[in-house]
């Protein structure tokens, strides 16, 4: 998992999901972000927001958002806002 800070200030990564998760993918996040589901953490909730915590790489985690398609991003799935991100 390697987070960025993007131009509008959302903090993202991308993450593994759990067999039992990959529903949420589609044909994008399989193609183009390597099987891997993107979680967008908006900047009011990345610092005023108590269930939000910013994972390091290799953290196990439980992520809860949005569940959108971003059509500007080229169609993949993401969790965009997430809410509650809690470390494992």
């Amino acid at each position: 998992m390697k987070g960025t800070k993007e131009p509008d200030g959302d903090y993202q990564f991308n993450l593994a999901l759990e067999s039992q998760y990959k529903k949420l993918l589609n044909d994008v996040n399989i193609n183009r972000v390597n099987g891997m589901l993107v979680i967008e953490i908006i900047p009011r909730d990345q610092i005023n927001n108590p269930y939000v915590q910013i994972p390091k790489n290799g953290e196990r985690i439980e992520a809860y958002g949005a569940w959108v398609t971003d059509n500007l991003a080229g169609g993949r799935n993401e969790l965009h806002p997430a809410w509650k991100v809690k470390i494992l």
